[in-house]
């Protein structure tokens, strides 16, 4: 199931505020593991295609 179908259905089943707060606390795990990567000394800490799309998501939420 891609992100987009995730999202779909997590809005129509739990609506849009209960989305938005999955969206912010995806985007916040996304941070802390990054953050430990960081902290860990790895050099490549880019999360992927995952953590773009929720933080793009979150960024939409927010204008709205």
């Amino acid at each position: 199931m891609y992100n987009n179908q995730i999202a779909e259905e997590l809005i129509q089943k739990y609506g849009n505020e209960k989305f938005a707060i999955y969206v912010q606390l995806e985007v916040e795990k996304n941070k802390l593991i990054e953050d430990e990567l960081k902290r860990l000394g790895e050099s490549d800490t880019e999360l992927g295609y995952d953590a773009f799309f929720w933080k793009q998501k979150y960024e939409e939420l927010l204008k709205k």
